[in-house]
């Protein structure tokens, strides 16, 4: 579950919540640098629920020490928390993508985007509404209640998108790549391994290990960076069903 559905679940707030997303007022937001900017209330209340969660707040400011600059592949950036994060610390024409195939998601994070693209004119935001995987076809699938995943197709499917794929056809040079995409990890590092060997961004994976294909265990998915020199470690949340894993190329 997101962090904001989270907050939106408690009993009563549902309806704050959509309250204060939908004011058109600016507002201002302090993002992990704290420096004070004109945000919008959707921005408010998304960096309130990463600061105010132990494990997220964890999690956001392991990533963003981590982070140096560079261009961003964000892969499954839901409502865009990740371009907020990084934002603050990406350089002068720095790209960051934003890969978010949930429909439901989708208009979330474009109205998240183009206010951080008001509040970092000099960065280069893109938001694509494809899956990420190794290029075969893929479906939509429900591994838990709360976020789709997509899966391989047993029949008719879209083909995915590979990282290899947009990342030399955008001529990105990917410094920083967040892979959380509910059990689909497998066939998204299989679609990014050039990327990795010729650029070595610091990654953080998001592994669920019970939502994997039949057949993928979690430690094939961690050998796949590990290979390559990547060491890692655990930040954030950990529990039976997701794994946050920082993992960083040789050298890092």
């Amino acid at each position: 579950m997101s962090p904001l559905a989270r907050l939106a679940a408690l009993p009563g707030l549902a309806q704050v919540v959509d309250f204060i997303r939908a004011l058109p007022l600016p507002v201002p937001v302090r993002l992990l640098d704290g420096v004070r900017r004109t945000g919008t209330p959707r921005l408010w209340l998304l960096r309130g629920v990463w600061r105010r969660l132990p494990a997220l707040r964890d999690e956001s400011e392991r990533v963003y020490a981590a982070y140096d600059g560079g261009d961003v592949v964000d892969i499954g950036a839901f409502q865009g928390w990740y371009t907020a994060l990084l934002a603050p610390k990406a350089r002068p024409g720095d790209r960051i993508v934003s890969l978010e195939p949930d429909p439901s998601a989708y208009p979330d994070l474009l109205r998240n985007l183009t206010a951080l693209g008001t509040m970092f004119p000099h960065l280069r935001l893109w938001a694509v509404p494809e899956p990420a995987g190794d290029g075969s076809a893929v479906a939509l699938a429900d591994p838990s209640e709360h976020h789709p995943s997509f899966r391989a197709a047993d029949g008719p499917g879209a083909p995915s998108l590979t990282v290899d794929a947009l990342v030399e056809s955008a001529r990105l040079a990917p410094a920083f790549v967040k892979v959380d995409v509910e059990g689909a990890e497998w066939h998204v590092l299989a679609g990014m391994t050039a990327t990795l060997e010729r650029h070595a961004p610091v990654v953080m994976l998001e592994v669920h290990p019970s939502w994997q294909p039949e057949g993928v265990e979690t430690a094939q998915v961690v050998g796949v960076l590990e290979r390559l020199g990547y060491t890692w470690t655990e930040i954030g949340a950990n529990d039976a069903v997701t794994r946050h894993l920082l993992c960083r190329p040789p050298g890092r």
